[in-house]
């Protein structure tokens, strides 16, 4: 048979399809061995080419084409890198058959254990080739050399019978044990998934849950500010409106004074007309203090609607994921809760009358007392 690996043409192609690989760069565990294996392989091709021509004339015969194409494309990308795995792959399994002795060579079971571990990292035409090199091509091997004539002379033997049926015991055996291990790592691939996607939901509901919560108390927060502002107006309502009481009374106070003192003197009505404008302030600080009053209990309300919202804000953290359940039962349950939460901070602020109100009625009644008096 003409010779392939000891082609020096075709062992240049190798050699530069190495110094190519080597430096091409990698993405992951798995190209890294994927590309040393290859690299480890075709190093040996080249320095045992007669080695390899005589144990795997069966790859030779079928995939040799496809081998030597691959290697003189040295096309480096993913798919076309697979392919080439998986070429030197099925050359590597036949030339481990066809050794003798060499089941424990450490560095062919390191080989199939990565081949059959990483099956799905492949591309789906390369899996097939794997695939097919773990399981099938042993009695594809056997089925090729029980009809090649180098044979021939043996079918005359009368041990040939014997030789043909141990040889399928053997590997029917290693085609179950291959089937058992492989059945194996799919399981442990099911179960690694299952165990992933379990942790993937956790951290998905506890994503959930933490969003939830930073949006609760996103709302607290606000609400928070908001208390504190009205908090301060309120104390500045309280002084303004104490200080007016105290004007008030002060005027008032005054204006009693006054009013004994003029009785006391006989003075007449004239005089008494003094205390006009005095009565016209108290009557202006009274309308005053009764803004100022409803103002601060306007202010009061406000602080107990927000300090209610705040109060609820503490124990809805999952209410929308609750409200969405409840409500398919009974869409009305939670109406009250939510016109308390989300409805405006209600404020007497429209009641509250204005600057000017009043003073109309105050100018009559003071141009009333002037006309008397004159």
């Amino acid at each position: 048979m003409k010779s392939f690996f000891n082609d020096q043409n075709f062992k240049a192609s190798i050699t530069t399809y190495i110094k190519v690989i080597k430096k091409q760069p990698t993405q992951g565990e798995f190209e890294e061995k994927r590309n040393s294996f290859i690299s480890w392989l075709l190093s040996d091709m080249v320095t045992n080419p007669i080695s390899w021509d005589e144990k795997t004339p069966f790859n030779k015969k079928f995939i040799s084409h496809h081998f030597k194409k691959r290697i003189e494309e040295a096309d480096m990308s993913k798919e076309s890198i697979d392919q080439l795995y998986s070429i030197v792959f099925r050359f590597a399994v036949e030339e481990h058959i066809n050794h003798p002795y060499d089941d424990d060579d450490i560095d062919f079971i390191e080989l199939k254990e990565f081949s059959r571990l990483h099956l799905n990292f492949f591309s789906q035409t390369a899996s097939g080739q794997i695939e097919f090199a773990l399981s099938d091509m042993g009695l594809s091997i056997l089925r090729h050399l029980m009809t090649s004539e180098e044979l021939s002379d043996i079918k005359k033997t009368g041990d040939f019978k014997k030789s043909i049926e141990q040889l399928h015991v053997d590997w029917n055996a290693e085609l179950d044990k291959q089937k058992i291990e492989t059945d194996s790592v799919r399981k442990k691939w099911k179960s690694d998934l299952e165990e992933t996607e379990d942790r993937v939901n956790q951290l998905q509901e506890t994503l959930i849950n933490q969003r939830n919560a930073f949006n609760f108390v996103g709302l607290y927060r606000g609400f928070e500010s908001l208390s504190d502002t009205k908090v301060k107006q309120l104390y500045w309502a309280r002084l303004f409106l104490v200080g007016l009481g105290l004007l008030v009374l002060g005027v008032i106070f005054f204006e009693i004074v006054s009013f004994h003192k003029a009785k006391e003197e006989n003075n007449g009505l004239h005089d008494y007309l003094s205390l006009i404008p005095v009565s016209s302030l108290v009557l202006v600080l009274i309308y005053y203090f009764r803004v100022s009053l409803m103002n601060f209990n306007s202010i009061r309300a406000q602080i107990m609607q927000i300090e209610l919202r705040k109060s609820l804000c503490q124990f809805i953290q999952n209410y929308a994921d609750y409200s969405s359940s409840i409500k398919s039962k009974d869409s009305n349950l939670l109406d009250k809760f939510e016109d308390i939460i989300f409805s405006n901070i209600m404020s007497s602020e429209d009641k509250i009358p204005s600057t000017f109100d009043g003073l109309e009625q105050i100018v009559s009644l003071i141009n009333a007392v002037k006309n008397k008096g004159k």
